[in-house]
């Protein structure tokens, strides 16, 4: 038996036996579990190489970063389904089924809807929020699209004052409206003349802005019930379009088709008619003339219409009749009082789809060549202002030019 030194054998019994540690085998052991651990760490670490020396940089910016994640991919945009109708005050932005009203030899008139924010303003009378500053904004973005000539700024000579706001007169010096405020044509007269008017403009912004950025000789037709509508025209007049207005009438489906508060009804008065066409006329200015809207039973009934078209060319403006219905005298009244009038000879988008309206445009191009002036009438619907965009830049080359409205007035035949 080995005694521990300083111990002395007990009586009891032998002391246990107890071997001295030594340092090289500890060490040897740390050095193992060290080696061990460094193992199990790699393997838990993966294949990501470590930053190199000196690269502390790197690491602080991967550490303050987020994770990085992938874009979602943007869904591929699907028509809007129509919604459903929600105040008279102007017809739906998509292309309902043709009805009586519509159904002519030119395609259906489509109608327009406002938004339900535009709705409530409209309905409550409610003073709407200024667009000056949004579409002050929205100059920039627009002001590439004009091109040639200015158009001659509002003139205070071809102002009246009234109840209404500011009306269209003629100048003392004779100067009308139309005319002043027409954009400048110098396409050689042999050549043939399409006009094309996009018309239901300001109840979607976004929209209208797009329809703004069509090149300067595209006419615009703005709603009256537009909010901001000064505004509106104001821009797009700065970008070189020539400016209507659309003048709700009463379609034959009148009234579970209401266009609105100042629509003309043949139920009315000539006074009291002619109090709702200054409503409408007082909302802007600078603008040529009106297109009529919806007025498939109105512009069939002489005694009503023949006071509102004196009343247009007693004021200097010209007159677009929509055709919305084959049996319309508009053209034959206009003549007849001395009002500058065009004819609308069809409705590109009838049914908003691409298809009919890339034929619809091939179809005005034939009516052009074969009349030698022709109107085309579209709505600001997404399909419509892309397809436009779309077939214009090759317009010339099929020897049509494309002309504001005013180069085409009392060019059109109509009648028998």
């Amino acid at each position: 038996m080995r005694i521990l030194p300083g111990h002395a054998a007990s009586a009891a019994g032998p002391v246990l036996r107890v071997s001295t540690v030594r340092p090289p085998m500890i060490a040897g052991l740390l050095v193992a579990l060290g080696l061990i651990g460094l193992i199990i760490w790699l393997a838990l670490a993966g294949t990501d190489a470590p930053p190199a020396p000196g690269d502390s940089a790197a690491v602080r910016l991967d550490l303050a970063a987020p994770p990085a994640t992938e874009a979602p991919a943007r869904a591929e945009a699907k028509p809007a389904e129509a919604p459903e109708a929600t105040n008279p005050a102007e017809p739906a932005l998509a292309a309902p089924p043709a009805t009586a009203e519509s159904e002519t030899d030119h395609g259906a008139a489509p109608a327009i809807e406002p938004s339900p924010a535009i709705v409530a303003s409209v309905e409550a009378e409610a003073q709407p929020v200024s667009a000056a500053s949004s579409a002050a904004t929205s100059v920039s973005a627009v002001s590439s699209a004009a091109t040639g000539p200015k158009l001659a700024a509002v003139d205070p000579a071809l102002i009246q004052d009234s109840s209404h706001g500011p009306l269209p007169r003629v100048a003392e010096d004779g100067r009308r409206p139309w005319q002043v405020y027409a954009r400048a044509f110098t396409v050689d007269a042999t050549t043939p003349r399409l006009a094309l008017v996009i018309a239901g403009l300001g109840l979607d912004h976004a929209l209208t802005l797009d329809a703004i950025k069509l090149p300067p000789e595209v006419t615009l037709a703005f709603s009256s019930y537009a909010p901001d509508l000064e505004a509106l025209v104001e821009l797009a007049r700065g970008a070189g379009h020539e400016v209507m207005l659309d003048l709700p009438m009463e379609p034959v489906t009148y009234p579970t088709d209401d266009p609105g508060p100042n629509t003309l009804l043949t139920t009315l008065t000539p006074a009291e008619n002619l109090d709702r066409l200054e409503a409408v006329l007082g909302k802007a200015t600078g603008y040529v003339g009106v297109a009529g809207h919806r007025g498939s039973r109105f512009t069939t009934t002489p005694d009503s219409l023949r006071p509102i078209l004196t009343a247009l060319a007693e004021r200097g403006l010209l007159y677009l009749d929509d055709k919305s219905s084959n049996e319309s005298v508009a053209p034959q009244l206009a003549q007849q009082v001395g009002l500058p009038r065009a004819i609308n000879d069809r409705f590109i988008d009838a049914e908003a789809t691409r298809v009919l309206i890339d034929a619809s445009l091939a179809s005005i191009v034939s009516d052009a060549k074969a009349k030698g002036a022709a109107v085309a009438l579209g709505r600001p619907y997404p399909v419509t202002l892309q397809r436009i965009a779309a077939w214009l830049p090759a317009l010339a080359e099929r020897g049509v030019a494309l002309a504001p409205i005013s180069a085409v007035v009392d060019q059109q035949q109509f009648g028998p």
